[in-house]
């Protein structure tokens, strides 16, 4: 019982409130510390694998190693019947590429035999596809890239990994889908969109998709990717109009500019869009003979290929290839220079023997 004096009363009143705010500090330490304990058990559990998945990665990686040597590449089909048949061999794959690095070290090597399994390799794939692991969805992606067709079962799934949070499943989404027989409706759509994408790879491989389909109908947004702020994008840009439109004079007028940026890569891109058209008039012989001075001798080999494609070169363009021809300090751009002169040579002795060639007229009717 207290007393009746005061400072002692005080202390009585104070010690209920200094029991309490122990109980509760308690309460949240224990909290804390079991919600550690927690999240530490999920994330070693995530890390130590099972013995099954162990076993699974022994043996693909011993199966990998018994068909490669130092002088021999990997035997595709050795390993997949060492692994059971391609059937067998696409389900333990599959599994393999969601196994820890450091369990499952011969992943590039498993995604190609994994591509080597044909159409038993096409569920393994999907289900890879549609986890939530990022980097179970960018090997499977890997995988659809080495095989030789894609069939149409997985497109569903490619237009989903269009719209993937994770840029390296995006672009590669799109450079999958550029390797289709022919682009849908949906298809040419999702890579127009992906024109669009905050990540400069993704805007890169949807371009070089759109080419690859040849779709007409992006050239405009391929025109405006000309102007990109990342150079690799603006020659891809570049490239995929060359094999589109490259006889499009509003698409000329704004390659023409990037004859004048700073990246050599652009440059590249912008000549050889230049070259493959299929009329080389005057206007644009005389860039190809500014780009044979070039400072970068990667512009000056394109701009010689390029030079090759004229039919009726001009006087400019013939000094400037012999003179690249005898003096470049490169030889694939002397190379280049030497080849495209023969051709344009071969090109005037044709026409000239057509020009001789006599004119059959009509016989008249009695």
């Amino acid at each position: 019982m207290c007393d009746s004096d005061g400072d002692h009363a005080s202390d009585c009143l104070e010690q209920p409130e200094a029991a309490k705010r122990k109980r509760l500090i308690t309460r949240r330490w224990l909290l804390f510390l079991l919600c550690c304990g927690g999240a530490a058990t999920g994330a070693i559990s995530s890390l130590v694998p099972t013995v099954g998945r162990l076993r699974l990665a022994a043996e693909v990686n011993d199966s990998i190693r018994a068909t490669t040597s130092e002088h021999a590449p990997l035997d595709l089909p050795a390993t997949v019947q060492r692994l059971g048949g391609a059937e067998s061999a696409a389900s333990k794959l599959g599994k393999y590429l969601t196994c820890p690095d450091w369990i499952a070290d011969k992943k590039t090597e498993a995604e190609r035999i994994l591509a080597a399994c044909g159409t038993d390799a096409i569920l393994p794939l999907l289900e890879l596809l549609r986890s939530n692991n990022p980097r179970a969805k960018v090997h499977a992606l890997d995988v659809l890239g080495n095989m030789e067709s894609v069939p149409a079962s997985v497109f569903p799934q490619l237009l989903e990994a269009l719209k993937d949070t994770n840029a390296s499943v995006r672009w590669r989404a799109a450079f999958v889908l550029g390797k289709t027989a022919s682009a849908c409706a949906q298809t040419e759509q999702g890579l127009l969109c992906a024109l669009a994408d905050t990540s400069w790879e993704v805007r890169r491989s949807a371009a070089l998709a759109l080419a690859d389909l040849r779709v007409k109908t992006s050239v405009a947004s391929l025109t405006r990717l000309l102007r990109d702020l990342h150079p690799s994008v603006r020659s891809s840009a570049a490239t995929a109009l060359s094999l589109i439109a490259p006889d499009d004079q509003r698409v000329r007028a704004v390659v023409l500019r990037l004859l004048e940026d700073q990246e050599p890569s652009v440059r590249v891109a912008a000549i050889d869009y230049l070259g493959s058209s299929r009329h080389c008039a005057t206007r644009v012989q005389v860039h190809f003979v500014e780009a044979l001075k070039d400072d970068e001798w990667s512009v000056r080999r394109v701009a010689a290929v390029a030079s090759g494609s004229v039919r009726t070169a001009s006087k400019e363009l013939l000094l400037a290839l012999q003179d690249a021809q005898e003096s470049d300090a490169e030889y694939a751009v002397r190379d280049a220079a030497r080849e495209a002169l023969e051709k344009i040579k071969k090109a005037q002795q044709e026409k000239q023997a057509k020009a001789k060639q006599p004119v059959e007229t009509p016989a008249k009717p009695d």
